[in-house]
Formats: C-alpha cells, sequence, structure tokens
C-alpha cells in the first residue's frame, strides 16, 4: 500500500508540474498576500488547467498564522488551486503541510527524513539536489522528478549530463544554460501574454519584480 501511495503521490506531482509550468513563490509570512495570488492564477489559468503556488517557509514565526491561512484557502478552493509548501528541511514540516491541507512539499536539499515523512502522509515530493551524489541517492528511492537548488547550480550541466539514459527528469533555472525559445519577462502580465502566445519556458526577472518565479523546464 505504501508502494501504491507513494507512485500516487508522484503522478500526483508530475501533473501539477505539467499542469501550471510557471510556479510564483510567495514566503509564510506574507499571507495577506495569498489570496490575492490564487485569484490571480485563477483568472490567468487556461480551460482544463489547474494552478499551482509555491509557499516558502522561511519564517519560523510566522508559519502558525501563515498554516492557518493555506489552510483556509484549501477549504476554500479546493481542488480549484495546488499549494505547494517550500523550504521545507524538517519532518516536523511535512507534518505542518499535511495538517493545512498542501498538496505537495519541495525542499532545497534531499532529506531521507522529508522523504520518509512525505510518504508516510502520502503527500508528493520534490526534493531539491546540488549534487549528482544527491540526485541518484533519491532516484535509488524512486524519484523521477528532482529540482536542482539553487536555481543557478553551477554543477548543472555535470548533473545533467549522466542522467541522460535514465527516466529522472530535473529542473533548474540557469542564465548560462538558457535553451533556444526561453522568454524572459519584466513582470507577471508579460508572463501571462508570452503564455497566451504559446511560450511556456519562461522567466520573470526577479531583479526587476516583486515576485520570484520557478519555472518548469520541459
Amino acid at each position: 500500500m505504501d508502494a501504491v501511495r507513494f507512485e500516487e503521490g508522484q503522478k500526483a506531482l508530475r501533473h501539477i508540474l505539467a499542469d501550471w509550468p510557471v510556479i510564483p513563490l510567495i514566503g509564510i509570512d506574507q499571507p495577506q498576500l495569498f489570496d490575492p495570488l490564487v485569484k490571480a492564477c485563477l483568472a490567468a489559468a487556461p480551460m482544463g488547467k489547474t494552478p499551482a503556488i509555491e509557499i516558502l517557509l522561511r519564517s519560523e514565526e510566522a508559519m502558525p498564522d501563515g498554516l492557518k491561512e493555506i489552510h483556509r484557502l484549501k477549504e476554500k478552493y479546493g481542488n480549484q488551486v495546488h499549494i505547494l509548501i517550500g523550504s521545507v528541511i524538517k519532518p516536523e514540516d511535512v507534518e505542518a503541510a499535511a495538517h493545512a491541507k498542501a498538496d505537495g512539499v519541495i525542499s532545497g536539499g534531499y532529506s531521507g527524513r522529508v522523504a520518509d515523512a512525505a510518504r508516510q502522509k502520502g503527500l508528493p515530493y520534490l526534493p531539491g539536489c546540488m549534487t549528482l551524489k544527491e540526485v541518484q541517492a533519491a532516484s535509488d528511492l524512486g524519484y523521477t522528478t528532482i529540482k536542482l537548488f539553487p536555481a543557478r547550480n553551477p554543477n548543472a550541466k555535470a548533473i545533467m549530463a549522466p542522467l541522460a539514459r535514465t527516466d529522472v527528469k530535473t529542473y533548474m533555472l540557469d542564465d548560462a544554460h538558457t535553451p533556444e525559445g526561453l522568454t524572459i519577462c519584466a513582470t507577471p502580465s508579460e508572463v501571462l501574454k508570452a503564455w497566451e502566445n504559446g511560450q511556456t519556458q519562461i522567466i520573470l526577472d526577479p531583479a526587476q519584480s516583486d515576485l520570484q518565479w520557478q519555472v518548469d523546464r520541459k
């Protein structure tokens, strides 16, 4: 049963990433912006697509109020939006995410303890990896969708080369390895315009914007 729940979680994660290629990030200490962000994503969502946002656990003090707001949003919007909890570093964070009815958890680094907790809770888990060793450790446990972290990972090219013959799919944001067809935007409205024109590989330049964006680069 545990293996079935794990595979269901992995499928759910792949569906989320495929459905919503541009995921906005927001800190747990900005709960007043969660609802407006969800509404903006819902307004921009193409028919049949479910938007997703990632809320980062980067303030211990703000977590109680932020998690209550996440729970309220899930009660309000249900399956209309996927809410992922990022910057997860310990099993207690997974427990808090599950209690808030989050749709999945993301970590900056791969953690076996976080992975075990996510499996037990049946939550999709997107592990972040900095090295090939971490990628292989996650892959050995069945994770085939992995986030390269940090965004501009200097080891990205070296990490991805040996994975060419595997079913591991990595996601990265790196100016030095920008593929053809990538669109760089300065505002959310430019992102939406580019997306409407059929461009799915988009970066919102954080230097010119109030929001940071994570990109699912297919």
